[in-house]
């Protein structure tokens, strides 16, 4: 019997280590699958798709959201485009700030104009 007792006991402190060991194995697997060597993470392939389908139906009569293309170099990545804020994990777009941040007066008058593209109504955007 305490055998028996001594087995169970053992059993009761290796199997929470195991667990813990296998949770840290399977977080630190998961985070090097979304970060690369700078700890950056890319935004999500659908949501620039979207968004530069936005930007195509705005009118930016500024030119504020010139950042907003996809030409192939390290401006790519739309969590650096002007007005984009995105998650520091997963790379989904959150926020979109599209204010006119240099105003040298107070100017109430919306400059963006067009309409929703319907392309963005079946897109699946996180925000």
């Amino acid at each position: 019997m305490n055998m028996a007792l001594y087995s169970l006991n053992k059993l009761t402190i290796t199997l929470p280590l195991l667990i813990l060991i296998f949770m840290l194995h399977v977080e630190a697997t998961t985070k090097t699958k979304h970060h690369n060597d700078d700890d950056h993470v890319l935004c999500v392939e659908s949501e620039k798709q979207a968004l530069l389908s936005f930007k195509q139906d705005l009118v930016d009569p500024f030119n504020r959201l010139t950042s907003w293309a996809a030409n192939g170099d390290d401006d790519d990545d739309c969590c650096n485009w002007t007005g984009i804020i995105c998650d520091s994990i997963t790379g989904h777009v959150k926020q979109l700030q599209l204010a006119n941040t240099y105003k040298d007066y107070v100017d109430l008058e919306n400059k963006y104009g067009g309409g929703l593209s319907s392309k963005l109504k079946v897109a699946k955007v996180h925000l």
